[in-house]
């Protein structure tokens, strides 16, 4: 766990930065800053929308981690349609008010997961509703994202064409605000107070990404984000730069991107991966077959890409492929 927490610490402190970077070119009529800013939180906001795009973290060249992202959602479910499992590369998670559906594991076909649910779990509107931003604490939390952005702001600019307007900015890390700074130091001093001065051998460590830092160096965060005559948030890019210091002395060059694009603002519509599947596995179904409304069951689909109905089990689909012996390695199925 605590390895875990480590190899991903540079990735967060870059992540943040980023979001200051994101914030302040997404936070900004008038000036870059407040056009982006107003966009950024109408994107919170929204009830209905898609995002689709992709996130990569590069070491020194190289591709170490990539993310691929595809988010459906309207006012009563969403689709999340780019899930990765270790047991399915290319999953989804799909959700309304009174059922969840995804894939669970690989055998020798392709088992699902169907689990109902007492309702009022999913929440269709935004991040933020509308009544969240008239409040003291989210005037508060703006402000002080203000106070952070500081003289950001002179390093934006902003054009237009076709009624699109792009806001763009690039920082350097003598440019961060000295909290942001003080922000990455005390997060690098807390990731160190958990090795308590022991942090082994080099060989300890399976990647570089796992060998904790002891200093970071932001070379450049830059962005750009297109906003529509209406203020909808519409594309935004980010790139960072950054170079680490590790305890062993090791210099690595990391460079994290992420592109997003948003469409279908209000008008997006999302469809179950599996057809049938939302009219049969109701509660009722659940309480006829099983006895429990609420319930979790797993199946298979047919080659038409239905449910299979004679598959619908409760019983964890590896045991039913496993030898007696081996149960007890897969007795529970493992959590998104």
């Amino acid at each position: 766990m605590r390895k875990k927490i480590k190899a991903r610490l540079v990735c967060l402190i870059v992540a943040g930065v980023m979001l200051v970077g994101a914030v302040t070119v997404a936070a900004i009529e008038g000036s870059p800053y407040e056009t982006l800013k107003r966009a950024a939180l109408t994107a919170l906001t929204n009830e209905n929308f898609t995002v689709q795009g992709e996130m990569t973290i590069s070491l020194n060249g190289e591709v170490y981690e990539t993310q691929r992202i595809h988010y459906v959602q309207t006012e009563t479910c969403f689709a999340d349609l780019a899930r990765v499992r270790r047991a399915v590369e290319d999953g989804f998670f799909f959700s309304t008010e009174n059922l969840e559906i995804y894939p669970v594991l690989q055998m020798t076909e392709l088992w699902y997961a169907a689990r109902t649910t007492r309702g009022n779990h999913f929440r269709g509107a935004g991040l933020l509703s509308a009544e969240e931003l008239d409040t003291a604490r989210f005037r508060f939390m703006e402000l002080m994202i203000d106070l952070m952005v500081g003289d950001l702001k002179n390093n934006m600019f902003m054009s237009s064409s076709d009624g699109v307007r792009r806001v763009s900015g690039a920082i350097s890390h003598s440019q961060l605000p000295e909290i942001v700074r003080l922000g990455i130091y005390m997060a690098i001093e807390e990731n160190l107070r958990w090795y308590d001065e022991d942090f082994g051998v080099r060989e300890d460590f399976r990647h570089p990404m796992d060998i904790p830092v002891q200093n970071v160096t932001v070379n450049r965060i830059s962005g750009n984000a297109d906003i529509d005559a209406e203020g909808n948030l519409l594309y935004i890019s980010v790139y960072a730069n950054i170079t680490t210091m590790d305890v062993f002395g090791g210099s690595n060059v990391i460079q994290l991107s992420a592109v997003l694009n948003f469409s279908d603002i209000g008008t997006s519509v999302v469809e179950s991966p599996i057809e049938g599947a939302v009219e049969l596995f109701t509660s009722e179904f659940m309480y006829e077959r099983f006895g429990r409304r609420y319930i979790t069951v797993y199946f298979t689909r047919n080659a038409d890409g239905s449910v299979n109905r004679e598959s619908i089990t409760t019983t964890w689909p590896a045991q039913l492929y496993m030898p007696e012996e081996e149960m007890h390695l897969y007795a529970l199925p493992p959590r998104w």
